[in-house]
């Protein structure tokens, strides 16, 4: 057998358990979506979307002023809201309207996920596709990091933040969609400053203005990375790069000016009044700030990365980034490695920020959703990078390619069954809802009829009587657009 031969068979060799693992991974990943894309359509809404209904009632963009005078200034927020939340409930069939922005957040971050191998100039068409075909992964891995504590009758944080994501898609369509394509923004700009691309500076500007406008945990985040990143700048940048400089200045910049913007909106401040919140800089207001913040921080950063759900990504990205390696595809490592590092940073900085925005606002467990979305990303990227160089690392021996076939089979398949069970959650609250009230735990309750006041469901149904009744008879009054505009906390 002469040397091309040899080589030609130790390919095929090499090649054969990653395309099984690519198989394997692939076919349990793309199964699991589409089960949950058609158990999702038992979805049902829960607490504040009511309200973003009936404040898109005013219109596309009245709708958004109003949010603007008696919510909130932050735009970006406002507008994710109601545009993904609020119009579909609107609008839609009834079986669609929580689906819709369920399915959208786990389809961007799944996008975000794969910015650094599509980001790749040197990719054929047949590479593109190959990576796109992970996407159906990375959504039920997306969806089994939050739902696995809830397999294991938990409680606290994690199982209030796993039936927030799944039941009220508040959560979804106003953090995570806002957190992924914060994070698509400021990758692609950064990537423009590398490739000596246009445009870069517009770049830094929209996240900036992005960052500042989605609300103030991620402006706090986001400000914190860039300090970060220009100290990383001025003492470890070994291009010096002046282009990076005027961005990351750019977007600080930016970031302040329309958090001061939307912190003056006449919305914010009404809001602020009716919580009794306080922006006081007290000598002693700033001693309980840094007792709060410090050391919640450190936990809130801590648990984002130990759900036990993240081993089975990490299980799956590992073994997935061996077979991409051995299938022929070169992720670029440097880039990974740093995509990592920065993630985890940045998972740092949104904990700090969480914990800030809860002492001077409210507390809420939900701060701490973009965190975790970094967290998840971290551990997606380290995962894939550590794939990648077990497959180099060994190059010519095939000793690890059935430990990792046997890995992506047990977390393919653990991966199934975690989103199978969160079906069924998901078919039970439909149960509930289409019977009666369906509070939904730690959320804002669904209650049909509240003791003090109408409810933005009362209202909701007045604007679309096509609604089901849920149990109940017809209200006892007449809903006028604009005669009771829903009030959030």
């Amino acid at each position: 057998m002469t040397g091309t031969e040899r080589s030609a068979a130790h390919q095929r060799w090499t090649s054969a358990p990653a395309s099984a693992i690519a198989l394997v991974t692939f076919f349990g990943s793309w199964a699991a979506l589409a089960w949950v894309v058609m158990k999702s359509l038992g979805l049902r809404p829960a607490g504040d979307d009511y309200c973003w209904a009936v404040g898109a009632a005013y219109g596309p963009l009245d709708g958004l002023r109003f949010w603007w005078e008696t919510f909130a200034g932050y735009a970006v927020h406002n507008g994710s809201l109601t545009y993904v939340v609020g119009m579909p409930l609107l609008h839609l069939p009834v079986s669609l309207v929580s689906a819709v922005p369920f399915l959208i957040a786990a389809l961007a971050v799944g996008l975000v996920s794969l910015l650094p191998l599509l980001s790749s100039r040197s990719l054929t068409v047949r590479q593109r596709l190959f990576v796109l075909a992970a996407l159906p992964t990375v959504m039920v891995l997306w969806w089994v990091y939050w739902w696995f504590p809830m397999t294991q009758d938990a409680d606290g944080t994690n199982a209030w933040l796993a039936v927030s994501m799944v039941h009220n898609q508040n959560i979804n369509g106003g953090y995570v969609i806002e957190v992924a394509v914060a994070i698509a923004l400021w990758f692609s700009a950064w990537l423009l400053v590398k490739h000596r691309g246009s445009k870069w500076l517009w770049l830094f500007a929209v996240a900036g203005a992005w960052s500042a406008l989605s609300g103030p945990a991620l402006a706090v985040g986001n400000l914190l990375l860039l300090v970060a990143a220009l100290v990383w700048w001025l003492w470890f940048g070994r291009d010096r790069e002046s282009k990076l400089l005027t961005g990351i200045l750019i977007g600080a910049a930016l970031i302040v000016v329309f958090s001061l913007v939307a912190h003056v909106a006449p919305g914010t401040q009404a809001r602020a009044n009716r919580m009794g919140t306080s922006f006081d800089l007290s000598l002693t207001r700033i001693g309980e700030w840094f007792i709060h913040v410090f050391p919640d921080s450190a936990l809130v950063w801590i648990e984002a990365f130990s759900s036990p759900g993240l081993l089975i990504g990490f299980g799956t990205v590992i073994s997935l980034g061996y077979a991409i390696r051995k299938l022929g595809f070169a992720p670029n490592m440097i880039l990974l490695r740093n995509l990592t590092l920065a993630a985890v940073g940045f998972a740092l900085t949104l904990a700090v920020a969480s914990r800030i925005t809860n002492f001077f606002v409210y507390d809420a467990p939900y701060h701490a959703v973009p965190a975790r979305i970094a967290a998840f990303l971290a551990v997606l990227w380290g995962g894939l990078a550590l794939g990648v160089f077990i497959a180099e690392r060994w190059n010519r021996q095939n000793f690890v390619a059935a430990p990792l076939l046997l890995v992506a089979l047990v977390v393919t398949l653990s991966g199934a069954a975690v989103a199978v069970h969160m079906t069924v959650a998901i078919d039970a609250r439909k149960t509930e809802w289409d019977q009666g009230p369906a509070p939904v735990i730690g959320i804002v309750t669904d209650y049909l009829e509240w003791p003090n006041a109408r409810t933005c469901w009362q209202d909701l149904i007045q604007i679309r009587p096509d609604l089901p009744k849920r149990g109940q008879g017809d209200p006892p009054y007449v809903f006028q657009l604009g005669e009771r505009r829903p009030v959030l906390t």
